[in-house]
């Protein structure tokens, strides 16, 4: 029976407590893997994303460059299956918990890359911000600014104010693929727990104009499907959903055009 088959009925959905009783050994799905640095000469199919954006602008390697990634979303993300699956990184400090919308079926791929782009979302606190030393400081601030100007690469002025988690990754936004890696979660949360996974993060690359007009083009049928969606809950009589806001101590920091040496954070 193939492990990566969509569906409840593909085998059993363990807890991480569960798998380690077993003795199971944690796969993930191909798609959130890396791409391996050297191997056979046929690319291993894998999604590629600059964690800055909307997850709606996901692209799978195999697709053309203007589809949205479809393909594998809701295969579930590991074998055995879990109902919850915990993230961590050498980039960031953050834990990012991911649990099975159906239990029966398990956490999907695309409830991992969906609860990423959430994670990442999130406005930072002030004592993330302050526990920098002041060279990363200076690089996330440079971030900041960069990833609300007007280069393609970055979502702009939509991003808001405030300092978020993605801003702290600097540079190192495209997503890398997920790695079960026993020493790393070691050194990170100084005990080997069973469900971690890590995320690794790369450096993304500057756009060609063939992608930038594909990724515009992902961008218009994302809207256009939210338009189309929305409208829809009117003509049934069904409320739309509120678009939600984020309340929390976040960082405040000039606008792009500010001075970088004179910032304050908010209490």
């Amino acid at each position: 029976m193939p492990k990566w088959a969509v569906g409840s009925h593909y085998g059993p959905v363990l807890t991480p407590f569960q798998m380690q009783v077993v003795g199971a050994t944690l796969e993930l799905n191909p798609l959130l893997t890396p791409v391996p640095d050297s191997g056979p000469g046929v690319e291993k199919i894998h999604l590629r994303w600059n964690m800055l954006m909307e997850s709606s602008l996901v692209h799978r390697s195999c697709d053309p460059l203007q589809v949205s990634w479809s393909v594998g979303r809701t295969e579930p993300a590991s074998f055995p299956r879990l109902t919850v699956l915990k993230i961590v990184s050498e980039q960031f400090p953050w834990l990012i918990e991911i649990k099975a919308r159906d239990p029966n079926v398990g956490v999907t791929c695309g409830e991992v890359i969906e609860a990423i782009a959430s994670a990442m979302d999130k406005l930072t606190s002030r004592s993330d911000y302050e526990a920098l030393p002041s060279s990363l400081k200076r690089k996330v601030l440079e971030a900041y600014r960069y990833n609300r100007s007007r280069n393609p690469d970055v979502p702009g002025g939509k991003m808001g104010e405030g300092l978020k988690r993605v801003d702290f990754l600097g540079q190192m936004t495209a997503f890398g693929g997920l790695e079960v890696g026993r020493e790393v979660v070691k050194k990170l949360c100084n005990v080997v727990a069973p469900g971690f996974v890590v995320l690794k993060c790369d450096k993304r690359e500057f756009m060609t104009q063939e992608e930038v007009r594909a990724q515009q083009a992902r961008e218009r049928a994302a809207s256009h499907a939210a338009s189309a969606s929305r409208a829809g809950s009117i003509r049934s009589g069904r409320p739309g959903s509120a678009a939600s806001s984020q309340i929390g101590i976040g960082v405040d920091v000039e606008s792009p055009s500010g001075s970088e040496d004179e910032h304050s954070s908010s209490d």
